[in-house]
């Protein structure tokens, strides 16, 4: 299974995501360095649970997580990327249109709660008046 990881992590971490080889070698590391944290965090679970229990399991246990992660984290990548695809074969108004409509739900979302955060407040100030 260490050989599958090595030779996964090799293929992975040569996609360019910026382009800039620099940035994308660091990149990559702190996603493997994320990546490997979580799979022990699991591991360590697995243990302390009592469905583990010798150090080769854990051995094993952890370079299986680890490229089931590994695996996943690339689906992801991939999902992401047939959604930029679709996104850029819209027509030019609805890419103006879209992150506008978007912008305005979210803003309208934020007066809101700001506006139930006042009420709210007012409210509570108005209770302990009358409780004084």
């Amino acid at each position: 299974m260490k050989k599958w990881n090595a030779l996964l992590v090799f293929l992975i971490s040569s996609i360019a995501i910026t382009g800039i080889s620099f940035i994308d070698g660091k990149i990559w590391d702190t996603i493997f360095l994320v990546v490997g944290m979580i799979s022990y965090a699991i591991v360590g679970i697995l243990f302390s649970i009592g469905i583990l229990s010798t150090k080769q399991n854990g051995r094993d246990a952890y370079a299986l997580v680890f490229f089931l992660l590994i695996l996943a984290g690339y689906g992801f990548y991939r999902l992401l990327r047939l959604i930029r695809d679709w996104i850029l074969s819209w027509p030019l108004i609805a890419k103006i249109i879209v992150p506008i409509s978007i912008g305005l739900v979210l803003l309208a979302g934020i007066i809101l709660v700001i506006a139930k955060i006042v009420k709210e407040k007012k409210q509570n100030g108005k209770a302990k008046e009358t409780d004084d």
